[in-house]
């Protein structure tokens, strides 16, 4: 078992170390406030990038979750300057997970939503029904 386990592991380093290609670091730049703001997914859209995640906001009046979150768009230059930034949700926890890019050029980000006023226009209960 033993000898079956170092020639897998030797194996795998000698695949790995071949055939892995460095790492290299375009641009780095960070984006945020003093709480904590995430990114989720990151899209190259042709002229710059597109990033989704969410933005943590002073808890003033939380709702259930204990904290108020919103999802967070941001779209940068190629060199990774903000070129510009939106900030969407209600009074409780929101955030966005991915982007997609459509055929025609446009894109849809996905994500979720503890919040029924605000940015968002539905009040949803038990699994997403609306009422």
């Amino acid at each position: 078992m033993k000898k079956t386990s170092l020639l897998l592991f030797s194996f795998l380093f000698f695949v790995v170390s071949t055939f892995s290609q460095p790492l290299y670091i375009d641009w780095q730049n960070c984006f945020g406030g003093d709480l904590q703001d995430q990114a989720e997914d990151v899209v190259f859209t042709g002229d710059g990038y597109l990033v989704v995640g969410s933005y943590e906001l002073p808890c003033n009046d939380c709702g259930p979750s204990g904290k108020q979150k919103d999802v967070w768009i941001i779209k940068t230059d190629l060199e990774g300057n903000l070129i510009w930034e939106k900030k969407i949700g209600g009074s409780d926890y929101d955030g966005g997970y991915r982007i997609f890019k459509l055929s025609d050029g446009n894109y849809w980000i996905m994500g979720g939503s503890f919040s029924s006023d605000g940015d968002i226009s539905y009040e949803f209960t038990n699994f997403g029904n609306q009422t």
